[in-house]
């Protein structure tokens, strides 16, 4: 992998994409080769030198003519190393380019493993037919689990995705084989991937499927077919885009938000479009099965039902308190400005905070509910627990 090292190298930072290409003419100098093309060039000209010193002492080159002539074989020689080590070079460069890499090797066989499951990986229609299982997620990460290691969708979208996708420009669901939707995922990219696999298990676990594997999730870097990206926006259209047209099918249970200790989805504008339309199937009489905005962590569902979660729930309070979403970003201007717009339309940033906000008060207060019950339980166990000292023997004084 290739290393980034700050200046003044007390943090290593491992690079999510982007490639490094060394240029002519170092690329010819520095093979991959034992030795470098300077030290081929050193060892012919010592090799024909060798050969021809041998001759000269043999007694063959007496005459001066002889003489101007060795020196002649020795300037040729000299001459003529450097480019024949060049030119071994570049024949073993192109050999070398030839060669697939680890990854490259990896993406071959995983993409066989696919097309074997799914011999008929074709596109299929935008939105809520494109989810995929979370067994099917497990698979992506457990196949690229030590290439991936702690790196995000900004790594796996571009060094795994696009290169498994390119053949048939088909988004990964389609290559892996697409599902109808059960659940919409909301989530940043720059949360570490193993993280957001982890997440996903555990609400799929909770969701009180005996299968949970078959749950089927809209994850936007698996769905959307990241060879026509505007395509899936919607071509500047919102209603078109395949974010809108996952969230408003009739079989989507509900947004599931991905969260970090510092909300970060929250933070970014299409994760805010996404909680404005959740939001608004709320309103929505017509969708009286949706369960709404489920906040999700590594540490499972902040529903209250479960332990292990409530200083998760703390932390993301203690953040959501001072968060705005007025703060979200996105990378693309017009994105973020339609975004904005939708939001004043449906009530203004003060809204969607409340929304946001109330959706977690509602939270703690289950997790607090179920704290209390909890220490309530204990306190009855150790009680249970604890013996009487044993009666002290009654002692007899004498008169």
């Amino acid at each position: 992998r290739l290393l980034l090292v700050v200046p003044d190298a007390t943090m290593e930072i491992a690079s999510s994409m982007g490639s490094c290409r060394v240029l002519f003419p170092r690329d010819i100098v520095d093979t991959a080769t034992p030795i470098p093309v300077a030290g081929m060039s050193a060892a012919l000209a010592c090799l024909a030198w060798g050969i021809i010193g041998a001759a000269y002492l043999s007694g063959e080159f007496d005459s001066r003519a002889h003489k101007r002539m060795l020196f002649m074989m020795m300037f040729i020689c000299v001459a003529v190393a450097m480019p024949a080590a060049s030119i071994f070079a570049v024949i073993a460069k192109r050999r070398e380019s030839a060669q697939p890499t680890k990854l490259e090797q990896r993406h071959a066989s995983f993409k066989k493993r696919l097309l074997a499951s799914n011999p008929t990986a074709r596109p299929s229609e935008r939105g809520p037919t494109r989810a995929v299982t979370v067994g099917k997620l497990l698979d992506l990460f457990e196949g690229f689990q030590d290439f991936i290691q702690a790196r995000t969708a900004y790594y796996l979208v571009p060094n795994v995705i696009v290169p498994l996708t390119k053949s048939g420009r088909i988004s990964y669901a389609e290559l892996a084989g697409p599902s109808s939707l059960d659940y919409f995922i909301s989530h940043f990219w720059g949360t570490s991937f193993a993280h957001f696999v982890e997440t996903v298990q555990k609400h799929a676990e909770c969701a009180g499927s005996e299968d949970w594997r078959s749950l089927a999730y809209w994850i936007c870097f698996i769905s959307n077919n990241q060879w026509r990206v505007e395509e899936e926006v919607g071509n500047g259209d919102w209603r078109k885009s395949s974010f809108y047209l996952a969230l408003q099918d009739k079989g989507c249970k509900a947004t599931c938000m991905v969260l970090d200790p510092q909300a970060e989805p929250l933070r970014r504008s299409w994760c805010l479009f996404e909680v404005l339309q959740t939001y608004l199937l709320l309103q929505d009489p017509s969708a009286p099965e949706f369960e709404g905005l489920i906040f999700c962590t590594s540490s499972g569902v902040l529903d209250g039902q479960r332990d292990g979660c409530y200083d998760v729930s703390v932390a993301l309070a203690r953040r959501l308190a001072v968060l705005s979403v007025a703060e979200a970003t996105a990378s693309n201007a017009a994105d973020q400005q339609m975004i904005v717009d939708l939001i004043e339309q449906e009530g203004g940033i003060e809204r969607m905070n409340s929304f946001i906000k109330t959706n977690m008060l509602a939270t703690l207060r289950k997790m607090q509910v179920s704290f209390n019950g909890s220490i309530v339980n204990l306190c009855d166990e150790l009680d249970r627990t604890i013996e009487p000292p044993p009666a002290q023997p009654a002692v007899l004084h004498q008169p």
